[in-house]
């Protein structure tokens, strides 16, 4: 029982401290959005998105064998290991960087080049942080690993905003802002990690034990790839964008993604993981999972596309009330987006299927054709229609269709029936049809406000989740407690 409660508690620190550390940036963001241009936080949102890529192989992946270890020497080793291969990587990356600059590769501009310098210092700081994350995972410094996320996400916005409010700052100083966030967070790690007595057992390492190390898990090196094809596939829009598009189109994109897409796949990785449990256990005794399966399957998309949909119909004027008149043009962005954001967020906790029934393979082979499908739809509508909008229009599609068919696909892996998703699906969009006409109708009507349509849209996502929450015993019970007392 004890055991539990910690569990539990443990799980809440962590939750805590990724959510404080989210709503720290979200808040943040209307007042950044005032201080710089999109142009300068699209150079930002560009690095951010090669950093991300980068940082998932900084270490070959060595640092998830840190928790598997009995004893407490051989963790130590594998810090030590992934750190060193980091610098290493760093080191290369910084080289690269040079020789990108030096010959004028890709063509990139000016602001862009001068950019590219953050790069090794961002992989570097990035890619330690990985380690030191589990390190403190193992050694139990839950609280310690919230307090890093908070004060990363601190330092980063405290100075960002200040910068902006008392100079013309740009790009430059957002970058150098979200490199002293993530310095401060390695520094408190390290910290820890120094106080836990790291160094006594540093002193014991030669080169033959990293050796010895690096053979024993050299799999997470190998397969390490396949996490870097599924971060660039994630990644795939901010990066043609900024090559093909310009550093305004990315700031919109990036803003976007930010403010939905982020929270999204914060509440989709917490239901992957329940999911996966439960998943886990029905298939380890041969039970059947397929009601189990549609049932997650109907309550996300219940309660994810009327929001979205609607949300969509009036984005370019909230985005414009909420961060400024020169963000409007995301929020049209964010309406022809969103079919991609959805499926996306509904693939996540569908995507365990994969890993119950270990169909690794196949889930790396579609990963790496999304990449080759995205890559070619990119390039081509964009160089053929010359037009930023139906270059992402193509790419929402062609992404919703291929997440759709995933979906369908893993389903039917678990033994879910295709004739029951498609008429679940035709009500969902019979729902949603009605629903968007009345918000387009209004809006056409003259006279009519913005926050008028804004409080008829809220009110309409409202009274359907309350009917949906109402209707629906499993949901009335699970997500309003007090009402299991007075039922």
């Amino acid at each position: 029982m004890k055991k539990d409660k910690g569990f539990i508690y443990n799980t809440f620190v962590l939750v805590l401290g990724n959510g404080g550390a989210q709503a720290i940036n979200i808040l943040t963001i209307p007042i950044i959005t005032r201080l710089f241009t999109p142009d300068s936080f699209g150079q930002l949102t560009f690095l951010i998105s090669i950093t991300t890529v980068l940082i998932e192989v900084a270490c070959l992946r060595y640092q998830i064998a840190i928790l598997l270890p009995k004893d407490e020497e051989e963790p130590i080793h594998i810090f030590i290991l992934s750190s060193l291969i980091c610098g290493l990587f760093a080191l290369c990356t910084g080289v690269v960087v040079f020789l990108i600059c030096k010959f004028q590769l890709f063509g990139l501009d000016a602001s862009y080049e001068r950019l590219l310098w953050f790069l090794p210092l961002i992989v570097f700081f990035g890619g330690i942080y990985k380690p030191l994350n589990v390190l403190s995972l193992r050694q139990k410094r839950f609280l310690g690993l919230s307090i890093s996320r908070v004060s990363e996400s601190i330092v980063n916005k405290g100075i960002s905003i200040s910068w902006g409010g008392l100079t013309k700052a740009g790009g430059f100083e957002l970058i150098c802002s979200f490199l002293i966030g993530k310095i401060a967070s390695v520094m408190f790690l390290s910290h820890l990690a120094l106080k836990n007595g790291i160094l006594t057992s540093v002193h014991n390492i030669s080169l033959e034990t990293l050796r010895r190390t690096a053979r024993r898990y050299r799999d997470y090196a190998v397969y390490s790839f396949t996490a870097v094809i599924e971060a660039f596939s994630n990644e795939l829009l901010l990066l043609f964008s900024g090559l093909l598009m310009g550093s305004s189109v990315v700031g919109f994109i990036g803003l976007t993604k930010r403010v939905i897409q982020q929270p999204l796949n914060i509440i989709g990785d917490a239901v992957s993981r329940s999911f996966f449990q439960k998943v886990s256990e029905l298939h380890r005794d041969g039970n059947d999972y397929s009601f189990f399966c549609f049932e997650l399957f109907r309550s996300l998309l219940s309660f994810s596309l009327i929001p979205t949909v609607l949300f969509a119909c009036i984005a370019p004027d909230v985005f414009e009330i909420v961060f400024g008149p020169q963000w409007r043009e995301a929020g049209y962005y964010y309406s022809i987006l969103c079919a991609s954001f959805l499926s996306s967020f509904l693939y996540r906790p569908i995507s365990i299927i994969f890993d119950v029934q270990e169909k690794q393979k196949l889930r790396f082979w579609l990963n790496t054709s999304r990449v080759g499908l995205n890559a070619f739809v990119f390039y081509f509508s964009f160089y053929y229609a010359k037009n930023i909008t139906a270059t992402l229009f193509c790419f929402s599609l062609v992404n919703t269709v291929f997440f759709s068919g995933i979906i369908l696909i893993l389903l039917s892996f678990a033994h879910v029936k295709i004739k029951q998703i498609l008429f679940f699906l035709s009500k969902q969009l019979s729902v949603c049809v009605l629903f968007v006409i009345t918000i387009l109708f209004t809006k056409a009507c003259e006279g009519v406000s913005v926050y008028s349509t804004f409080m008829l849209a809220s009110v309409l996502t409202f009274v359907y989740l309350l009917t949906l929450i109402l209707c629906e015993p499993k949901y009335k019970y699970f997500l309003i407690p007090f009402l299991r007392k007075t039922s």
